[in-house]
C-alpha cells in the first residue's frame, strides 16, 4: 500500500506520518471499515423499525379466539350476563362475531372490532324493542334473548 519514509528534515525526535499517508488511511477506513459497518447498522435499524411497527400494529390473535364480553361499553346499556364472542382474523383485519344473534363488529384490531360489535348489539336491541309487535320468528327469538341479557338504564 504505502511505505513510510521519513526524511531527515521531518524528524524532530518523534516519528510523524506524512499528511498523504493519513489521508490514505482515512480513505481505507471509510471504504473498507466504516462504510460496510455503517451500511450494516442502517440495515439493522430498518429491520428493527419494521419489527416494532409489525408488533405494535398487527392484531394479537392468530386466526380464531373466543372471549366473553361483560359490558357493552355504553353508559345506558348493561349486560346482565356475559356473551360469547369469537374473534376471527382475516386479510381485512379483525371480526368480532356474536353468533347467538348473528351480529358482527369489524376493525383493524380487537378493540375496534369489539367497539363496533357493542354498537351493533345496542342498535339491534333498540330496533327490535321499537318493532317488537312486528317481529318474525327468528327476530322474536333474538329479542327474547337480548331482552333477558341487556338492562337499559337511561342516564339523566
Amino acid at each position: 500500500l504505502w511505505a513510510h519514509k521519513t526524511s531527515p528534515q521531518s524528524c524532530s525526535g518523534e516519528d510523524k506520518l506524512p499528511s498523504q499517508v493519513i489521508k490514505d488511511l482515512a480513505t481505507v477506513y471509510k471504504e473498507f471499515i466504516a462504510s460496510p459497518a455503517q451500511k450494516e447498522l442502517e440495515e439493522l435499524k430498518k429491520e428493527i423499525s419494521k419489527l416494532i411497527q409489525k408488533i405494535t400494529t398487527e392484531p394479537t390473535i392468530d386466526k380464531y379466539v373466543n372471549v366473553f364480553l361483560n359490558n357493552l361499553r355504553d353508559d345506558n346499556y348493561y349486560l346482565l350476563s356475559s356473551i360469547a364472542v369469537l374473534f376471527e382474523k382475516n386479510e381485512d383485519g379483525i371480526t368480532a362475531c356474536f353468533y347467538d344473534v348473528n351480529l358482527f363488529g369489524y376493525g383493524d384490531d380487537e378493540e375496534e372490532a369489539i367497539d363496533d360489535l357493542c354498537a351493533s348489539i345496542i342498535d339491534y336491541y333498540i330496533s327490535l324493542k321499537e318493532n317488537v309487535q312486528n317481529l318474525g320468528p327468528q327476530t322474536k327469538k333474538h329479542w327474547g334473548y337480548l331482552d333477558r341479557i341487556i338492562k337499559e338504564e337511561k342516564k339523566r
